[in-house]
C-alpha cells in the first residue's frame, strides 16, 4: 500500500533524508491481550507469529478498529496522548514539516482496505501527516522496503528507522544497510515499547467474533468462565475525574507533568481484596449497591512510580488490599502488574495532608467478577 494522508511536500524537490516511524507498539499504544482475561496457552495462541495462525490478535481488523472506535473508552482516549508515544508523535510532526525529509508509516498489518481504513483514521485524528504509509506483511519485506523506498528517492543519504526495541528482527536491518548500502547514513533508534489495554466487556466479544470467523460457526469453542474475585468500593466516572483533576491542578502539581506519559490512571476503587471469595464470605461483606462517603485524607508517592492517597471510610472490620488503611491507587508505572502495586506502596515514606476542603467522595461496595478465557 503507498497511501498518502495530507502532506502537501513538492513531490518534485529531491529529498536527501527519510524517517520511518513504526506504527504498532512504537508510535501507537497498540491494544494487546489482557493476560488477566486468558489461560497462558490462549495468550501463546493470540499473539503467536506463524503465518499459518488464524487466530492472531494483530491480524484481526475488529480489534485494532475498536482502539479507534467513536464510542467506549479506547474510542474517547485515542485522540489523546495517553494512546500515543508522545515524544515519538512531536517528532513525526517535525520531520512532516520539514521539506527536505520523507516521513513513511511503517504497519506490520495486512493489506487490506480495513487495516488501511482504520490506521489512516487513527493517524488523521491525533493530526499526524506522513508522505507515505506501507504496509509490512511480514517483517523480512522490510528489506525490500528499504529498496523500495530508495528506487523512489534514489538522492537519499540519511534513514532514521524509529521502532520499539522489542522488534529482534529489525536489528539484522543495520547490518544489511551497512553491507549494501555503505553511502547511505542509517540510523536505527530503539523506542520504548508502548501499550494499551481494550475494555475487558468489548476485548471478550471480540476475541469470542475471532474465534467464531475461525471455527465458522455461530457458538465459537471458547469457553468462558467467571469466577468471583476480590472486592472493592468503586468510585463513579464523576467522583474519579473530580479526585484526578485536584491532583493535577498547574498550581499544586502533585504528579508532576513531565512524568505523566509513563503512568497509567486509576483512581477507580479502594481495593479491598484480589483473592477470590466464596459466596458465603461475599454476603458478609455489606450492603452491596449503597452508597458510602469516601473522605479523602492524605497524598504519598514514590515519584514516578506509583502516587496514592489515604481515605476514611465509615466502615469497619476490613482489612484493605494494601494494609489497615484504605487507598486510592491513582496512577501506576505502566510496567508494574497492578496485583504487585502493595510493595511499591509500603515503600512510601512521606505522606502530604490534603486540604480540609477537600472532596468528600461516593462509593459502592462491589465484588469483581473474574473473566477467562480458554480457546
Amino acid at each position: 500500500m503507498d497511501l498518502r494522508n495530507g502532506s502537501k511536500k513538492n513531490g518534485r524537490v529531491k529529498r536527501r533524508r527519510v524517517d520511518i516511524y513504526r506504527f504498532d507498539h512504537s508510535l501507537f499504544k497498540t491494544p494487546i491481550p489482557n493476560y488477566r482475561l486468558y489461560t497462558d496457552s490462549t495468550i501463546e495462541l493470540l499473539t503467536g507469529s506463524s503465518s499459518q495462525n488464524k487466530l492472531n490478535w494483530y491480524r484481526d481488523y475488529g480489534i485494532l478498529a475498536s482502539a479507534g472506535s467513536a464510542t467506549g473508552p479506547a474510542g474517547n482516549a485515542v485522540v489523546q496522548p495517553a494512546m500515543w508515544n508522545e515524544r515519538l508523535v512531536q517528532l513525526a510532526r517535525k520531520s512532516s514539516e520539514d521539506a527536505d525529509t520523507v516521513t513513511v508509516l511503517l504497519c506490520e498489518r495486512p493489506d487490506t482496505a480495513p487495516f488501511q481504513k482504520v490506521i489512516l483514521n487513527l493517524i488523521e485524528r491525533r493530526h499526524l501527516h506522513f508522505d507515505l504509509t506501507k504496509m509490512l506483511v511480514h517483517p523480512e519485506s522490510l528489506k525490500m522496503c528499504m529498496e523500495w523506498l530508495l528506487g523512489i528517492f534514489p538522492d537519499t543519504s540519511e534513514i532514521s528507522y524509529y521502532a520499539s526495541k522489542e522488534y529482534i528482527t529489525d536489528h539484522e536491518i543495520t547490518r544489511y544497510m551497512t553491507r549494501h548500502h555503505s553511502g547511505i547514513n542509517f540510523f536505527r533508534i530503539g523506542v520504548p515499547f508502548v501499550f494499551s489495554f481494550l475494555d475487558s466487556d468489548t476485548e471478550c466479544l471480540l476475541v469470542d467474533k475471532l474465534v467464531g470467523r475461525y471455527n465458522q460457526i455461530r457458538k465459537p469453542a471458547a469457553i468462558i468462565s467467571k469466577s468471583m474475585q476480590g472486592m472493592a468500593f468503586k468510585l463513579s466516572i464523576r467522583d474519579t475525574k473530580l479526585l484526578l483533576s485536584s491532583l493535577l491542578k498547574e498550581e499544586e502539581e502533585y504528579i508532576p507533568s513531565n512524568l505523566r506519559d509513563k503512568l497509567v490512571f486509576d483512581a477507580s476503587e479502594i481495593r479491598v481484596s484480589y483473592h477470590m471469595l466464596s459466596k458465603e464470605k461475599s454476603l458478609k461483606l455489606g450492603a452491596f449497591g449503597k452508597s458510602i462517603p469516601v473522605e479523602v485524607k492524605e497524598f504519598g508517592c514514590i515519584p514516578g512510580t506509583v502516587y496514592v492517597v489515604k481515605v476514611s471510610l465509615p466502615t469497619r472490620n476490613h482489612v484493605y488490599c494494601y494494609g489497615n488503611i484504605p487507598l486510592i491507587v491513582v496512577a501506576y508505572d505502566l510496567s508494574i502488574d497492578p496485583r504487585k502495586l502493595g510493595s511499591y506502596i509500603n515503600g512510601i515514606t512521606r505522606w502530604v495532608r490534603l486540604p480540609e476542603a477537600s472532596q468528600v467522595l461516593r462509593a459502592v461496595p462491589q465484588i469483581n467478577e473474574l473473566i477467562r478465557i480458554k480457546i
